[in-house]
């Protein structure tokens, strides 16, 4: 009896503690088998993320609640809604709007934000759609986010947005992926990238952008692979490149703007050009450069193409805007320019003048 009594709670100690030990392993199984189910999210483990937990979602909602750190948000298929922005809207207008913010810690503003080891992916081949209502708001909006991984999403539009109305924007990002992505119908961009370092983007597709392509700004170490910017129809300009270092690699580029190997020949306009490179800083359009200014010692881009197609021209070139890079294939070309900033210096009525040798730079 002394040795029963002595046993008994060592015995119920012992299966309390296997108890728990088990709910463990069912915990550790199921996450095991989730993880065996996407092997993305192992691979992303091997390459620096932290994903301990795995949300499946279905609607807006779910999917608002489920940011978090170190968390895979699997869609399924279907559409969700951005419904709680109309930034032209009354205040009756206003009142009606969906009010996500009291969902998640991570999503202000319409921006998700302060988040880590993130990944956001499709539970199957179909393609889950964000879609913004909103005209006039990008699609969807990150800031203060590191390790973020996107696969096999649309975003876009419900209709074509206006002025403001991007499709993606990051900002203040490192190392981010996006992988199989289409973002379509923006009413400036495609893709606005600002304050970035380790960008990857790869096997995704840019279209019906109606200002511009994309916003560089102060993004470094980025590659584009093996993406496509096709159908877009930009009334400005293609890309706004500002002290930022990036290559494409396999791309296709169509765009209605002609490609010039001389990075001078898109000196003297914001307007009506492939690439406006160092002139002005886009990232402007979207965050207080003033309280968050460019590091001083960026001070030019450098932006490589590697087997990429522009306007069904194959090129492998690089534009090094470094001062101090000497330029000797454009030294007559400089000389042209300084003898044209001396005679701008007199008296004149101001107007476009067009250089002779150089139709399509203008200086205004």
């Amino acid at each position: 009896m002394i040795l029963y009594t002595r046993f008994v709670p060592r015995a119920a100690s012992c299966l309390k503690t296997f108890s728990v030990l088990a709910g463990l392993l069912a915990v550790t199984s199921v996450a095991a088998q989730k993880l065996r189910d996407y092997p993305i999210l192992k691979e992303l483990n091997k390459q620096g993320f932290e994903i301990k937990q795995i949300r499946e979602v279905s609607t807006i909602k779910e999917f608002i609640e489920a940011l978090d750190n170190n968390t895979a948000i699997i869609l399924n298929p279907g559409d969700y809604y951005f419904t709680d922005s109309d930034i032209l809207g009354d205040e009756e207008e206003q009142n009606q709007l969906d009010n996500f913010e009291e969902l998640s810690t991570h999503y202000t503003d319409n921006y998700i934000h302060e988040l880590h080891d993130l990944a956001i992916i499709a539970k199957g081949e179909e393609r889950p759609r964000f879609l913004q209502p909103d005209g006039y708001n990008h699609v969807m909006k990150f800031r203060d986010v590191e390790n973020l991984f996107m696969q096999n999403l649309f975003l876009g539009h419900e209709t074509a947005g206006y002025c403001m109305g991007g499709v993606l924007l990051i900002y203040n990002g490192e190392n981010i992926l996006l992988d199989q992505m289409v973002l379509s119908g923006s009413g400036t961009e495609g893709l606005s990238m600002i304050d970035i370092t380790d960008l990857k983007i790869t096997n995704s597709l840019i279209t019906e952008s109606s200002e511009q392509l994309a916003t560089f700004s102060n993004v470094h170490d980025a590659v584009l692979e093996e993406c496509n910017f096709l159908e877009n129809n930009v009334s400005l300009r293609g890309f706004a490149v500002y002290h930022s270092n990036l290559t494409f690699t396999d791309c296709t580029i169509r765009e209605i703007y002609d490609f010039y190997y001389n990075p001078w020949d898109y000196y003297g306009s914001s307007y009506d050009v492939m690439f406006v490179i160092d002139d002005y800083d886009f990232g402007e359009w979207y965050i207080d450069r003033e309280a968050d200014p460019v590091p001083e010692d960026y001070t030019h881009s450098l932006i490589g193409f590697e087997n990429t197609t522009i306007n069904d021209e194959l090129v492998n070139h690089t534009y090094d805007l470094s001062p101090d890079v000497e330029y000797e294939e454009y030294e007559e070309y400089y000389e042209e320019y300084e003898e044209e900033e001396d005679w701008n210096e007199g008296d004149y009525e101001e107007e476009e003048y067009e250089d002779p040798d150089h139709s399509d730079t203008v200086y205004d």
